[in-house]
């Protein structure tokens, strides 16, 4: 996910009981500097997660891939 208001939308990540990785990223066309957040949630959340992103930005570039497994890292619901 790519977005203008990345702290607002961390903070709700972090409020739904998840969180988030950063990524400096560059646009490949524009070549504008930006960041991306990369959140790891189960299948279930995903519209209820969706709903509280567009609801603060609706213009937030979020790309959505099914992982086979996830091993590591941390969740905030344990």
């Amino acid at each position: 996910m790519s977005t203008e208001k990345e702290n607002e939308i961390r903070k709700a990540i972090l409020a739904y009981g998840t969180t988030t990785t950063i990524f400096d990223v560059t646009g490949g066309h524009s070549g504008d500097e930006n960041r991306m957040i990369m959140v790891v949630i189960e299948s279930n959340d995903y519209f209820a997660l969706l709903s509280i992103l567009e609801d603060i930005d609706p213009k937030a570039f979020v790309l959505v891939y099914n992982a086979s497994e996830v091993h590591g890292g941390f969740s905030l619901k344990d």
